[in-house]
């Protein structure tokens, strides 16, 4: 004998953060909370995503620190370099200091990018679209003797090698400001804006 059900039967539905599966309308009772405490928060496409700045406030302004501008933004070999390089590039180049990964490198993730947030010492840029060609980096001792900098600039090798990227080290004491070292920079940027065209 077939009985009717008194009640419906509950709808159950992925969570659209978490993929749980829960019978609210969007979020399950955890991501509800979570979206109430703003830790996790509906991007520009209206995807749930975790809020970059929670538990991160540490890494915006800190009203305890003191702010002032750095006197010198080059040392004394990267001011020769770019002052040489700049002044010989050809007018489809530009060469651009102190860069920042983050700024010309993206990732199919959302939120901190933690490893792009390094910057490298020189970027040529084509002077058309501002479009990335070779990264340049000028390295002192610490970059052979300290942990760390070796470290760093493994991650950055990899992270340069993933999108293509050509990457110039020059180690200061064998730095040489001469043709050759112009021709060798007009080179690969004139190979990578060939590879993006």
């Amino acid at each position: 004998m077939y009985y009717k059900r008194r009640y419906p039967r509950k709808q159950y539905q992925p969570c659209a953060y978490c993929k749980n599966y829960c019978d609210s309308k969007e979020l399950c009772e955890t991501c509800e909370q979570a979206a109430k405490d703003e830790t996790i928060i509906k991007d520009e496409t209206g995807t749930w995503i975790n809020n970059p700045r929670k538990g991160n406030e540490h890494k915006f302004f800190n009203p305890e620190k003191i702010y002032y501008i750095k006197q010198n933004l080059l040392n004394n070999i990267e001011m020769q370099f770019f002052e040489y390089v700049r002044d010989r590039l050809n007018n489809d180049f530009i060469i651009t200091p102190q860069v920042n990964l983050q700024t010309i490198i993206d990732t199919n993730t959302f939120g901190r990018n933690d490893e792009l947030y390094r910057n490298v010492d020189f970027c040529i840029f084509s002077k058309d679209k501002y479009y990335p060609l070779v990264i340049i980096e000028l390295n002192g001792p610490q970059h052979y003797n300290n942990p760390y900098w070796i470290e760093r600039d493994k991650s950055v090798f990899k992270i340069l090698q993933a999108c293509n990227l050509k990457h110039i080290i020059y180690k200061n004491e064998d730095l040489k400001l001469n043709e050759d070292l112009i021709n060798l920079i007009h080179n690969e940027a004139q190979k990578a804006l060939k590879m993006n065209e």
